[in-house]
C-alpha cells in the first residue's frame, strides 16, 4: 500500500462572486470644498463625508424659520443643486430641518458637490446666498466569513454543514447579495440557504453536504478498527468513517496550536496490506489573539431600522463601548477650532454620554476562538439628535495586563496606520513606544496600566489619559484600552 496521504475537504469550492463590478471614479482630496465657519451664523449642520447610497441630504438651520412652513409636502422653490445631478424632492421635516430625497439610490464611490440657496429661505448678505458643500456615496465592498463547521449526519458522520457570515460595506439587495457567493465540490453545486439581517448589510449563509477526508491512495479496508492507528497529537477522541480510499477523521473537541496526524503501519487496505511506513503530517490549528475589527469601511449609517454598528471580534467574551457627543448647539463653537473632521478641544463641546460593556456570549454554540461577525444598534444605546456629533470607541484589555490599542480616524473610522503610540507612567516617564500596523492597532503588555497615551501621526498629536472615570479623548484618534469583562 503506498504511503502517499492527503489531508483536505474533498473538493469544496466556495466562491465569493464579485456582484459590484462598476465603480464610479474616486476623486482626489484636492476635490474638497472647504467650507467657511461663519455660514454657522445660519446653518447649524448639513451632510458631509462618507453616506450610503440610499442616504437623503439634509441641511439644519441655526434657528427656526420664521415664515409659514408644510412639513413633509414637497418645496416648490428649487434650494439644491447637485454635480453630478441628482433627481429628487425637497421638504421640511421640522421648522429647522430641510431634507432632499433622491428619486432613485446614488452610484456608489462617487463625490458629490453641492449647492444650497439659502438666499430662497432667508434675508442674508450676498456672501452667504449660496452655501457649497460636498460628500461621497461609499464604495460597496464585502467580506466573507466562515463562522463553523458542524457534522449533520450524526449516524455515519458522513455529511457537514459550513455556516458563515457575508458582510457589505454598504446596504444591498438581498438578491444581489445571494449572487455574489457560489458553492461547489467534486464539481457538483451546493444549495446556500440565507438569512438576512435587517440592516441589509450582514446576510447568514448555509452550505450543506460537505465531506472533509483523509484520502490514501488505495480502498481503504472497511471492517478494521482504526484506534490507535489514525491519531491526533493532544490525546484527542477521534470518530472515524471508512469509505473507499477516504477516513474521515472528526475530533471531538476544538484544536488549537500545532498537532500531528499520524497514520500508522497497521492500517490496511482491502487486500489486507498495511503502510509501507509510517506516516506523519503536521497540522496547525490556528489560536487567534483576542482583536476587535471594524467591518467593511467603518462608517455607521442611519436607516430606517436604526444605527447599526457592524463589527467582528475573535477570542472576546466581551467589548466595552464608548460614546462620546458633541452637542448640536455647541457645533457652532467647535467649527470655531475644528473643520467637520477635526478633534480639537472636544471637551469644551462634548462628552462621554454612555459607557456600556456588551457581552459577545448570546450565540448559542458560538466558537469564540474563531473570527465572528457582531453588530449591536446605536439606537438602542443612545437617542441619537439630529445634527449632533458623535464618536463611537470600542475597545478591550486582556486578564494578562496585555493592552490592544487602536487609532482611526474621527469621521471615517478608518484605520490609522504607523501612528507612534507612547504610553506614559503617573510621573511621565516613557513605558513602552509602538507603531500601529496596517489596520491601525498595535499591542503591549504592562505589570501595570499606563497612566497617559500620546499617538502621533504627522503633525496631529492626540492624549489620552488611561486612568479610570478620565476616558474622554482630546484627540483625532479613537484610542482605549480596558479589561474584559467576565
Amino acid at each position: 500500500m503506498s504511503k502517499r496521504l492527503l489531508v483536505l475537504i474533498a473538493g469544496l469550492v466556495v466562491a465569493a462572486m464579485i456582484a459590484f463590478t462598476v465603480f464610479g471614479k474616486l476623486h482626489s482630496s484636492s476635490d474638497k470644498t472647504d467650507t467657511n465657519p461663519a455660514f454657522s451664523a445660519y446653518i447649524n449642520a448639513f451632510t458631509s463625508g462618507i453616506i450610503s447610497n440610499e442616504s437623503t441630504i439634509r441641511i439644519l438651520l441655526t434657528d427656526e424659520i420664521g415664515k409659514p412652513i408644510e412639513i413633509g409636502k414637497p418645496i416648490e422653490k428649487t434650494l439644491f443643486d447637485f454635480s453630478p445631478s441628482i433627481k429628487g424632492t425637497a421638504v421640511w421635516l421640522d421648522s429647522r430641518t430641510i431634507e432632499f430625497r433622491p428619486e432613485k439610490p446614488l452610484p456608489p464611490n462617487t463625490q458629490y458637490k453641492a449647492e444650497f440657496y439659502l438666499s430662497e429661505l432667508l434675508d442674508v448678505p450676498s456672501e452667504f446666498e449660496t452655501f457649497n458643500f460636498d460628500f461621497q456615496t461609499m464604495q460597496q465592498s464585502y467580506e466573507v466569513f466562515v463562522d463553523k463547521m458542524t457534522t449533520t449526519d450524526k449516524k455515519t458522520l458522513r455529511t457537514q454543514r459550513l455556516e458563515g457570515t457575508l458582510s457589505t460595506a454598504d446596504v444591498a439587495d438581498p438578491l444581489v447579495v445571494e449572487k455574489i457567493l457560489t458553492a461547489s465540490q467534486n464539481g457538483k453545486d451546493l444549495a446556500i440557504t440565507w438569512i438576512h439581517e435587517g440592516s441589509r448589510t450582514i446576510s447568514r449563509f448555509t452550505i450543506e453536504g460537505i465531506h472533509a477526508i483523509l484520502q490514501f491512495s488505495d480502498p481503504i479496508l472497511e471492517d478494521q478498527t482504526l484506534d490507535g492507528l489514525v491519531t491526533l497529537s493532544g490525546g484527542s477522541v477521534l470518530k472515524y468513517i471508512i469509505e473507499d480510499n477516504e477516513i474521515r477523521v472528526y475530533p471531538q473537541t476544538r484544536q488549537t496550536g500545532p498537532r500531528t496526524i499520524t497514520a500508522e503501519l497497521g492500517v490496511k487496505n482491502i487486500l489486507g496490506m498495511p503502510l509501507k511506513a509510517r506516516y506523519l503530517m503536521e497540522i496547525l490549528f490556528e489560536e487567534l489573539k483576542p482583536a476587535v475589527e471594524l467591518i467593511g469601511k467603518g462608517v455607521i449609517l442611519p436607516n430606517s431600522n436604526g444605527l447599526i454598528f457592524p463589527f467582528k471580534a475573535v477570542s472576546l467574551k466581551a467589548i466595552d463601548v464608548k460614546i462620546l457627543k458633541i452637542y448640536e448647539k455647541n457645533i457652532p463653537q467647535f467649527l470655531q477650532v475644528n473643520n467637520l473632521e477635526g478633534s480639537s478641544e472636544l471637551r469644551r463641546v462634548g462628552k462621554v454620554v454612555l459607557k456600556k460593556t456588551i457581552q459577545l456570549t448570546q450565540k448559542s454554540a458560538m466558537d469564540l476562538g474563531k473570527w465572528n461577525t457582531y453588530s449591536f444598534d446605536l439606537a438602542q444605546l443612545i437617542k441619537a439628535e439630529p445634527g449632533a456629533i458623535y464618536k463611537v470607541i470600542i475597545s478591550f484589555r486582556g486578564t494578562d495586563g496585555s493592552m490592544n490599542f487602536v487609532v482611526t480616524n474621527l469621521v471615517t473610522t478608518k484605520p490609522v496606520a504607523n501612528a507612534t503610540v507612547e504610553l506614559y507612567d503617573y510621573q511621565l516617564q516613557v513605558l513602552k513606544t509602538l507603531k500601529t500596523n496596517a489596520d491601525g492597532m498595535c499591542d503591549a503588555t504592562f505589570k501595570k496600566k499606563p497612566f497617559l497615551m500620546l499617538v502621533k501621526s504627522g503633525t496631529q498629536r492626540g492624549y489620552l489619559k488611561l486612568d479610570d472615570g478620565s476616558s474622554l479623548s482630546l484627540s483625532a484618534f479613537d484610542v482605549s484600552g480596558e479589561e474584559v469583562q467576565k
